[in-house]
């Protein structure tokens, strides 16, 4: 169970996830526009996603924390107070976002071969938008001392 303690100390890093990815976003967009740049981007859109998207904490991983963990009970943000699942987060995109990040496989060279072959495109925008909807929804959400603790994030997208 995660205390008030931890879960305030944990709010900055929330914050920093979404800023990490909108400067990989800026970066991949104006400057860089590589594989590089589009890695730092997903890194932290799943990340994002992983957070804000559980119904409930992983018993599997038990030290890892979910916006679920803000709540009291923890079914609360899923059943009620999330917003639905993004259209973005197909099934295809979220396997494609696991892969392309995970380990070294043969598996991240098929989806390698396969995004030159078919030149998929990651939908940048699209995700980003996705995580905002979130993070969004999220803060609004919690509890006004609770949401104190995330307040920047309301000023990050304008």
């Amino acid at each position: 169970m995660a205390s008030p303690t931890e879960l305030e100390e944990l709010a900055p890093h929330v914050v920093y996830e979404l800023r990490a990815m909108l400067a990989a976003r800026h970066l991949h967009q104006v400057a860089f526009a590589g594989p590089f740049s589009l890695e730092a981007f997903l890194i932290h859109v799943r990340c994002l996603y992983e957070f804000f998207s559980r119904d409930q904490p992983d018993q599997r991983y038990p030290n890892n924390r979910y916006a679920c963990h803000y709540f009291d009970p923890v079914t609360e943000w899923a059943a009620t107070l999330r917003p639905a699942q993004p259209a973005v987060f197909t099934t295809d995109l979220t396997d494609r976002l696991h892969r392309r990040l995970a380990h070294l496989s043969a598996d991240r060279v098929k989806w390698a071969r396969e995004e030159q072959t078919k030149q998929w495109e990651w939908p940048v925008d699209e995700l980003t938008d996705a995580i905002f909807g979130y993070a969004l929804a999220f803060v609004k959400a919690l509890p006004p001392t609770r949401a104190a603790w995330f307040g920047s994030i309301l000023d990050l997208r304008c």
